[in-house]
């Protein structure tokens, strides 16, 4: 993320780093949408993969909109969470900062 900062000309960023696998938020566990089935093919769950996909376009909206107050800012989009106060329904953001 450093290389990426300077190759940009150390100009304000916000990286969203999104999670492909299963994570957990409390006690609640959300598995990947990919799994492989026995024969080794790819299998996709679609709604937990829409849901993944609307989560990463909606945040990509917001920042578009909305200038960060740091330098650089992470987002951690569908990462494990411990019991913490999740900033959306599903506890689906990690973020140093509060959502706009």
């Amino acid at each position: 993320m450093i290389d990426l900062y300077e190759d940009i000309g150390f100009r304000k960023v916000v990286f969203l780093r999104f999670n492909p696998d299963a994570y957990h938020t409390g006690s609640m566990r959300h598995l990947s949408p990919f799994s492989f089935t026995e024969t080794g093919s790819l299998s996709v769950n679609q709604e937990e993969f829409d849901h993944r996909m609307q989560l990463l376009n909606e945040r990509i909206q917001v920042w578009k909109e909305k200038e960060p107050e740091e330098q650089w800012t992470v987002e951690y989009l569908c990462y494990n969470m411990e019991a913490q106060a999740p900033p959306y329904p599903r506890g689906d953001i990690l973020s140093p900062h509060p959502s706009p």
